[in-house]
């Protein structure tokens, strides 16, 4: 069995452990909002598990800075940030998935310069006249210091911004082809790091149409030290990531800042316009948790574009390199699991391509190709296998050391 695919075995307690130390240690997170909901309940057990943390559904923390009226509403699948004043002062309100755990040994939120990260999302404004809308990086809600990548919409001008409190250093401007702020525009911040400051890149873009049809090309493209004096201002190199909007102090004659947010993907690695396909099909299972869960459906591409023969609903797309734990099988009637058989990369005229057949219940993959896998479920006893601690040890810290070291 070769590095593309890992598999692990586990049972009870062992399974919610490794889930959650993979969380902890890769810190990615994604939220299309779908179920209208920004945050879990934390006045209902069933909603709302603080020692939690699901990648696919964070705990969202709405962070309000000035402003004398402010709104987070995900009722309709997006994230709505609202902020208003009658006074001549900025507004500011930000989301930001952490855990309500700060310290960045043991966050499942906190970003470092270790690895290249990135910030991504589908935005809408509801005024193109007036607001910022903002993906921020290494982010600290106490100070509002962090890097961001700010849209400003009356002029459609993509700036990489310093932010520490109310100084706002610009770093680079960038004028953009006009962007459908109706209905939705792709925005993507990149951090390229490797742990040392004088190699670290802020990079954006922002780009109409399907989540995949980037040209490539950033825009601003910044080298983060060559730009201000590193004796006056600090770098940063850990902190929270999310999404902000903002409006300036020409406000207070009834203007507002006002965007909504969806398909939040806030990851390790490097964003590509690359995607990578997982097909899932289940023979007497009836249903499997996957996550990140990211169907190919109308919101992740073009809608213009979308033919529900080629994209069923069983067809997943990630950009190349992400990580994908899939597990949880449930088999239909009085079945038990059987086996998964793993298909891929890419199709079978290709050098690489294999097929791989194992019992255990948890897989890992990393989506490098294009995947079909297969969950199998059979009548009778069987079950999950024994627990194989030797393989769960290795396979557990050789996927650690790779997803969070290695940056994917």
């Amino acid at each position: 069995m070769n590095t593309r695919f890992h598999a692990v075995v586990v049972a009870g307690a062992l399974l919610v452990f490794l889930v959650l130390s993979c969380a902890t240690a890769l810190a990615d997170y994604y939220d299309n909002f779908d179920d209208g909901q920004y945050c879990q309940d934390p006045n209902d057990p069933d909603l709302f598990d603080p020692n939690q943390w699901d990648i696919d559904n964070p705990h969202w923390t709405i962070e309000e800075v000035l402003g004398d009226t402010f709104l987070a509403d995900a009722s309709d699948g997006w994230l709505r940030l609202y902020a208003s004043s009658a006074w001549d002062m900025y507004m500011f309100i930000a989301a930001g998935a952490h855990d309500e755990d700060l310290d960045p040994n043991t966050s499942a939120t906190y970003f470092d310069d270790s690895a290249p990260h990135y910030v991504m999302a589908r935005v809408k404004v509801s005024d193109p006249n007036t607001g910022e809308s903002m993906l921020f990086i290494h982010g600290d809600p106490v100070t509002w210091t962090t890097y961001c990548a700010s849209l400003e919409h009356d002029d459609n001008a993509f700036r990489c911004v310093w932010l520490n409190g109310l100084d706002r250093i610009r770093l680079g401007r960038v004028d953009l082809p006009h962007l459908d702020e109706t209905n939705g525009f792709w925005v993507v911040a990149q951090l390229d790091a490797d742990g040392d400051p004088n190699h670290s890149y802020f990079r954006m873009a922002a780009w109409n149409g399907g989540k995949y049809d980037w040209d490539g090309v950033w825009r601003p493209d910044k080298h983060i030290l060559t730009t201000w004096d590193p004796n006056t201002y600090e770098y940063w190199g850990e902190g929270l990531s999310g999404v902000a909007e903002m409006q300036g102090p020409q406000a207070g004659d009834g203007d507002a800042a006002d965007a909504k947010f969806d398909n939040v993907e806030i990851r390790w690695g490097t964003f590509t316009n690359t995607y990578r396909t997982l097909t899932i099909k289940m023979k007497d299972c009836c249903d499997l948790n996957i996550e990140p869960d990211i169907l190919a459906d109308s919101n992740n591409i073009d809608p213009n574009n979308y033919n529900p023969v080629v994209d069923p609903d069983n067809l997943r797309r990630y950009t190349n390199g992400t990580a994908v734990v899939l597990d949880a099988v449930v088999p239909c009637g009085n079945k038990s699991f059987k086996k998964w058989t793993v298909k891929g990369p890419n199709d079978s005229g290709d050098p690489l391509y294999q097929i791989v057949v194992d019992t255990n219940e948890v897989v890992y993959l990393t989506m490098d190709g294009d995947y079909l896998v297969k969950a199998t479920c059979k009548c009778g006893g069987g079950g999950m296998a024994p627990p194989m601690l030797s393989l769960l040890t290795l396979g557990a810290l050789a996927l650690l050391r790779r997803w969070r070291v290695g940056g994917m």
